[in-house]
């Protein structure tokens, strides 16, 4: 099966301004960064705008079991009704009210699903038939009447011959390194919500591995328990030309606020 989606370049003469917005989380949605990526990209002309949502855009923390809990919580109403839906159908709430609000800024958007989004997949592997309707999460987003394409964790999405995107499944010191052999040309993944960039050249043409910053909160309840982390708040711009060469910037939120490289603030309202 073909896990590739590639995307067309722009026309002759047009660009197309990607942001590439990774890991939001849900509730733990940082609000000054999504109100600012909405501003940003309100200083281009609509047709220009185009969004890649990076994957973990739910978070799913009800669904994280390992597959002998999901088993046993499988055989059980009391879990399925009075836990696993609700928190569900809040989630969906959620996820449909970002979606309609993005949909009036960016003339296309596309969902390329995280480890997180993930979840709902593997739960339908040990969920009842009668609840799976609850939990088929791209069609209660409703991607498929928003024309919004769908590219499954872990796959990849194309944005031209020699950039890809993908949500990204390393850790550790050598996540750039490990994200590009998985592809062997550039590649731009977030999942570890922070900012790095490692170039690699193969006979002399060079090629880069970018991750990106998130936009969720970076003091989340699980992860105080481990500690400081290294992530900030922020995503990547691809401003994309006819010929397929490509600009790729990192825009980091600090302050609740962006400042652009001409000078121009952005501050979340």
């Amino acid at each position: 099966m073909d896990r590739t989606t590639t995307l067309d370049l722009p026309r002759k003469g047009e660009y197309i301004q990607y942001f590439i917005a990774s890991d939001w989380h849900t509730d733990a949605l940082h609000i000054p960064t999504y109100e600012i990526l909405k501003q940003h990209a309100k200083l281009l002309p609509k047709k220009n705008r185009h969004l890649i949502i990076g994957g973990d855009f739910l978070d799913c923390l009800h669904l994280m079991m390992d597959d002998t809990t999901m088993k046993r919580v499988a055989k059980s109403v009391y879990d399925i009704e009075g836990i696993l839906i609700p928190e569900t159908e809040h989630e969906m709430e959620w996820g449909n009210k970002i979606l309609d609000d993005l949909q009036k800024v960016f003339h296309k958007i596309y969902f390329v699903a995280g480890n997180h989004d993930y979840r709902y997949e593997k739960w339908m592997r040990y969920c009842p038939v009668a609840y799976e309707h609850n939990f088929d999460y791209v069609a209660r987003l409703k991607l498929k009447e928003r024309k919004i394409p769908f590219i499954n964790y872990p796959d990849y999405l194309d944005i031209c011959d020699s950039l890809t995107f993908t949500h990204g499944s390393k850790h550790g010191r050598n996540h750039n390194k490990q994200h590009y052999e998985m592809v062997f040309r550039s590649v731009i993944y977030g999942h570890v919500h922070h900012h790095n960039c490692t170039s690699f050249a193969v006979r002399g043409i060079p090629h880069k591995a970018w991750s990106l910053p998130c936009m969720s909160d970076l003091g989340p309840e699980y992860q105080r328990k481990r500690g400081e982390n290294n992530w900030t708040n922020g995503y990547a711009t691809v401003v994309m030309r006819p010929s397929g060469i490509f600009n790729t910037y990192i825009h980091e939120i600090y302050e609740e606020e962006l400042w652009l490289p001409h000078g121009k603030r952005i501050k979340s309202a």
